[in-house]
C-alpha cells in the first residue's frame, strides 16, 4: 500500500514476539524482538515516545501530555506509536 500523502511505501507495521519491561516509569521502557530477531528499544518520558529498531533506526516517534508525563502502560505505548504484539506475545513485567 502506498502512502497517500507521499506515495512512498509505507512500511510493514512492526508486530512484536517478545516485550521485557526494563523500567516502569521515569521512563515507561521496553526491550523488544520481532518474529525475525530484530531489537526494538521503546521508550516515554517527558511527553516524548519512540521506538528504535536496530536495523532500522526510530520506527515510531510521538508527544502525549507534557514535559512531566514519564509513565505509560505498554497497551497505550503499542496504541500511540503504531506497534502492535503478536498472538502469543511473550510480555515479561516487573524490572
Amino acid at each position: 500500500m502506498n502512502c497517500p500523502n507521499c506515495g512512498y511505501a509505507e512500511p510493514p507495521k512492526t508486530v512484536l514476539v517478545k516485550v521485557v519491561q526494563t523500567c516502569s516509569a521515569c521512563p515507561s521502557q521496553w526491550d523488544a524482538w520481532t518474529a525475525d530477531g530484530d531489537y526494538i528499544y521503546m521508550r516515554y518520558r517527558g511527553g516524548y515516545g519512540y521506538a528504535k529498531s536496530n536495523r532500522h533506526g526510530y520506527i515510531a516517534e510521538f508527544t502525549h501530555g507534557d514535559y512531566l508525563d514519564s509513565y505509560m502502560t505498554l497497551e497505550d505505548f503499542l496504541e500511540k506509536s503504531g506497534l502492535s504484539l503478536a498472538n502469543s506475545t511473550d510480555i515479561s513485567y516487573g524490572r
